[in-house]
């Protein structure tokens, strides 16, 4: 690929992204981007740094250090994508509330984003 085909092919995305943005600039700003890689999730914001991080429990042994590394960067490389791409997650599964947390003086937690989610467990 050439310099001009890849600059053709930037322009088309830059201008993808403008067309995403001006549709909805609040989705942007608030963007919640993921990328999931084996037992680990990684979400970033729209700029592309990492927010938070999730590990399934009972997922992680003695021994697994660097395949929890490989899973950590690869997880992060796609939402990483997905931030540059403007792939807003609402638009990929359709839009979904979330409940809203039970006291106005409570911090949101990791566990609110993941209420529907089964924990992992041997008890099953």
């Amino acid at each position: 690929m050439d310099i001009e085909d890849r600059i053709a092919q930037a322009m088309r995305q830059l201008q993808s992204n403008v067309d995403k943005a001006s549709k909805n600039p609040e989705a942007v700003l608030q963007g919640n981007f993921s990328g999931t890689s084996g037992n680990v999730t990684v979400w970033v914001d729209a700029l592309g740094r990492t927010e938070r991080c999730r590990i399934l429990p009972n997922s992680v042994f003695e021994g697994d250090e660097f395949r929890l590394v490989e899973a950590f960067n690869e997880a992060t490389k796609e939402a990483r994508r997905k931030a540059e791409n403007l792939e807003f997650e609402d638009e990929a599964e359709g839009r979904h509330e979330r409940p809203a947390p039970e006291s106005p003086n409570r911090q949101r937690s990791w566990a609110d984003d993941h209420v529907e989610e089964e924990s992992a467990t041997w008890l099953r």
